[in-house]
């Protein structure tokens, strides 16, 4: 029996009477929303063989201690499902991935699935998904997977295929024809004959900008074919490069004569178009200067040969030669303006401004400025934090610039950021006459490197494997040896294998050892365990699975 949560109801209840006083605000489905009920989204299945699978999905807990689980059967509706174990899903912000494994399913079996959690604001479950176990011996089982890499004028197509047993070939139907009565295909894939899933993936390209596209994945062996369920992408429109902001501002006023210019776009830039493609001009004639890309922000930088001259109206123009990695150019010339300041205001609150920040890695920045003291004893710092508006922030030590009359640099190097975080800051400044604070600059640390297996001996779908022989898994980053721990099994039809399991750091590779032979002529599906960690703490985003078998005894 399904249980009847009222918690939705009151979170509804609760942003009804916000909107009504304006306290509200409309959004995508997937914008968190703090306190109120987690966000469930299903993903495409992975590692489908005969008998096991690996469900999975995103859940955003809203702020909200948070857990999940799998809903599961073979009724469509999952009216009466079986549930996963519960696990962690945390209380953060943003859609987490999660995901568990199916060991015990039956050949040749289509199942449908969702994903569920649940917090103190409410329930809510995931859109039910399918997918079909290997059946040997006949026709292929094809999942199709939502589309990525989706450019202006191009695409990558993805699925998945089960070939059951036999020498199957796939390929992909697209057009722009919702139900695809007509259609292209693309080249056709050799998928092997084993029995588990295997990954199809395609590039299209010259495809149309702003157009909607739909797709299916397709496969054939000996005893029949079969076709995927039809997903759709919208390519890029082509006015969607462009500029979104500068510094300064377009028509800035006492703009301090030390500043750089900046220009961030839409989407990530082809840095060798940007060679003289940003030009400052006055009346006095052209400014020299040096440009370079950042393409964590996506901005330019103009950093000037020589100061600006006091009292003086610069126009910038970015050309339209600028092109986005993907090779789609300006629609038109972005131009804004500003006036510099005097060349020193003897006496005044001190002038500031917030420069790009350098050295930004996955735990740490340099944060830079610019500071005239205008002839007063003057200190300053930054101030920093997540927050976008730095409504709340943390501050770096006061550096003391003296009284002088020119624009200062100022830095300050932060370290034990989080990983793959975005952060703002701006200088700050104060003099006997009074404080000034610089416009808010971001940057985003780098992302630690995603964590996976790289190759396993004996490969996937192997066979004639000796029977002596020891498994070997690869990472592609140094191991956390005590998360081994049991994290790797190995498993057959007469039951699990006794091992041990080493771990060598130079090459990042753990082996199983089996405590008993192996049995002769015998499928072993071994699993690693998404309990497996790097020294970095970052675990396995789900089970690695791969099959084998044996040869005979003699």
């Amino acid at each position: 029996m399904r249980r009847v949560a009222f918690f939705p109801f009151l979170s509804l209840l609760l942003i009804f009477l916000l909107s009504s006083c304006g306290g509200g605000g409309g959004g995508e489905e997937s914008t968190s929303t703090p306190g109120a009920a987690p966000i469930a989204t299903s993903v495409a299945a992975t590692s489908i063989t005969e008998n096991s699978a690996t469900l999975n999905g995103t859940v955003n807990p809203n702020g909200l201690a948070t857990q999940a689980w799998f809903e599961y059967g073979t009724d469509p509706g999952l009216q009466t499902p079986s549930s996963s174990p519960r696990q962690d899903a945390g209380n953060g912000s943003i859609a987490q991935p999660v995901s568990t494994n199916l060991g015990v399913l039956a050949p040749g079996t289509t199942y449908h699935f969702r994903v569920c959690a649940e917090n103190s604001g409410g329930y809510s479950e995931g859109q039910i998904m399918s997918l079909t176990t290997a059946s040997p011996g006949s026709p292929p089982a094809v999942t199709t997977i939502a589309a990525t890499s989706v450019g202006v004028t191009s695409a990558t197509l993805n699925g998945s295929v089960i070939p059951n047993g036999l020498a199957t070939d796939a390929w992909f139907e697209w057009g722009t024809d919702p139900a695809l009565a007509g259609y292209s295909t693309t080249g056709t894939q050799a998928v092997g004959s084993g029995t588990t899933s295997q990954p199809i993936n395609q590039a299209l390209t010259g495809l149309t900008p702003g157009t909607i596209y739909y797709y299916r994945l397709a496969a054939s062996n000996a005893t029949g074919s079969a076709i995927g369920s039809i997903a759709s992408f919208t390519t890029e429109s082509l006015l969607s490069f462009g500029v979104v902001s500068t510094t300064p501002t377009d028509n800035a006023t006492d703009v301090p004569l030390g500043s750089i210019i900046t220009v961030t776009f839409t989407r990530d830039v082809d840095p060798a178009t940007l060679v003289g493609a940003i030009t400052v001009s006055s009346l006095i004639g052209d400014l020299p200067g040096v440009i370079s890309y950042n393409s964590t922000t996506k901005t330019a930088t103009f950093t000037p040969g020589t100061p600006f001259a006091p009292l003086t109206v610069y126009t910038v123009t970015v050309e339209t030669k600028v092109k986005s990695e993907d090779g789609v150019r300006l629609p038109a010339p972005y131009i804004f303006s500003f006036k510099t300041c005097s060349a020193s205001l003897p006496g005044a609150a001190p002038t500031v401004s917030t420069l790009a920040a350098t050295s930004v890695g996955e735990t740490g920045a340099t944060l830079n400025g610019n500071v005239n003291p205008n002839g007063l004893p003057t200190d300053a710092w930054f101030e920093w934090g997540t927050s976008p508006t730095l409504v709340t922030f943390n501050t770096s030590s006061t550096q003391a610039l003296g009284a002088g009359t020119n624009p200062l640099s100022v830095t300050a190097t932060l370290s034990g950021l989080d990983s793959g975080t975005a952060y703002y800051y701006r200088v700050a400044a104060s003099n006997a006459t009074g404080s000034a604070i610089g416009s808010i600059a971001g940057f985003t640390t780098a992302s630690l490197p995603s964590f996976a297996v790289v190759s396993t001996t004996p490969a996937d779908n192997a066979t004639d494997v000796p029977l002596g022989s020891t498994i070997t898994v690869t990472f592609n980053q140094d191991v956390e040896p005590a998360s081994l721990v049991g994290a790797i099994t190995v498993s057959s039809l007469i039951g699990d294998l006794p091992g041990v399991i080493s771990y060598n750091t130079t090459t990042k590779t753990a082996t199983f050892t089996p405590g008993t032979p192996f049995a002769p002529l015998t499928e072993y599906t071994v699993t690693v365990a998404d309990k497996v960690k790097s020294v970095t703490t970052v675990r396995l985003s789900a089970p690695y699975v791969f099959a084998f078998k044996t040869g005979s005894a003699f």
